[in-house]
């Protein structure tokens, strides 16, 4: 954001702080997966530092969903199927590169037998290796999105208050997972079928709603810049303390996406990071874009490094400052081979770029 309140373009129409989120959301993913593993005993305050990046990186996934929603909203028509096989060639080539990577590696490692690698390779598209490729998740829902995406009435969007009742009821949806904790048959819910009638305000598409709708949002937060990321700020960290109370005493975890602290959390730093200035020409905007370019597949690379060489620090310490250090070193391990492999001639079928 300008001075003036406006979102600085840059050429070709970017949008300079969906870089931000990008690499943002990204490194929030690898702080995560470059956690201690459960065999790993931690001390006490080692046990907590790791509780609170957990607590503290719930936006990651939401913040990719969200920027989705802001660059492909509203769908403006066309040959679906040419939509089709754009978007989803960028996701399926990469999703069966790297399900083979992740089905054979468990066994290179020698943490799964030979006849566990060959069930996964079989059954890959239709499930991800479970021992390293659980983050291959995130292309399946993904996937599921860009399918819907051509079906979305595009008036929709340009009018705002049918936006905002769409994410409302979603939003209002994300409260019933603890309601259902302790009343599963609800609402049409029956042992046969889990459907029931808040399914279709459910899921990962009101994050792209909401992206396009926060996207498109003036500020209702008054005061100057920093006011307001202090007021985001203070937002982002109450939640995450409605988690440790909720955890504490109820013993629920609210640390599933689709939680609706998760959702404040996603939409209170998404639009914190709106806040940012930034000079299309300058040298931060520069290195910005060049890590958002790659982070689809430093999103897809980052278990290699972690797995077959940052895990093993570990072994040595699991400090605060360690788990810190694996999470330093895995980014940057992850970012240099995404970089060598966007060298290569058939980067498309791997990165998706």
């Amino acid at each position: 954001m300008g001075e003036n309140g406006t979102i600085i373009k840059a050429v070709r129409n970017e949008i300079p702080y969906l870089h931000l989120v990008r690499v943002v959301a990204c490194v929030m993913v690898l702080c995560l997966h470059s956690l201690p593993t459960p065999e790993y005993e931690l001390l006490q305050l080692d046990g907590y530092f790791k509780t609170v990046v957990i607590w503290m990186t719930r936006p990651c996934v939401p913040l990719f969903l969200m920027i989705t929603g802001v660059l492909l909203l509203p769908y403006r028509g066309g040959d679906v199927a040419q939509f089709y096989k754009k978007r989803l060639s960028k996701i399926l080539f990469p999703l069966l590169f790297w399900g083979i990577v992740y089905a054979v590696l468990p066994y290179l490692l020698g943490v799964e037998t030979m006849r566990a690698m060959w069930r996964n390779l079989l059954l890959l598209p239709i499930t991800y290796p479970i021992e390293i490729g659980g983050i291959l998740w995130y292309l399946y829902i993904l996937i599921g999105l860009y399918l819907i995406i051509p079906f979305l009435n595009p008036s929709v969007f340009e009018n705002r208050k049918r936006m905002l009742i769409y994410i409302s009821i979603w939003f209002g949806t994300s409260f019933l997972f603890i309601f259902k904790h302790y009343f599963p048959l609800v609402f049409g819910m029956t042992p046969f079928c889990e459907s029931d009638l808040f399914l279709y305000f459910s899921g990962y598409l009101g994050y792209l709603f909401l992206g396009k709708y926060l996207h498109t949002s003036e500020s209702i937060l008054g005061g100057g810049k920093i006011h307001i990321q202090i007021k985001l700020a203070s937002v982002y960290f109450l939640c995450m303390l409605t988690v440790a109370f909720i955890q504490y005493f109820f013993s629920y975890s609210l640390t599933t996406f689709l939680h609706f602290t998760s959702i404040i959390m996603a939409a209170a730093l998404f639009l914190f990071l709106k806040e940012f200035s930034f000079q299309p020409s300058g040298r931060l905007y520069k290195h910005l874009k060049e890590i958002s370019a790659l982070s689809f597949g430093i999103y897809l690379s980052h278990m290699v490094i972690y797995r077959t060489v940052t895990i093993r620090l570990y072994d040595i310490s699991t400090s605060l400052f360690m788990q810190l250090f694996v999470m330093v070193l895995t980014f940057m391990g992850a970012w240099l081979l995404t970089i060598i492999l966007s060298k290569l001639p058939f980067k498309k079928y791997i990165i998706g770029i």
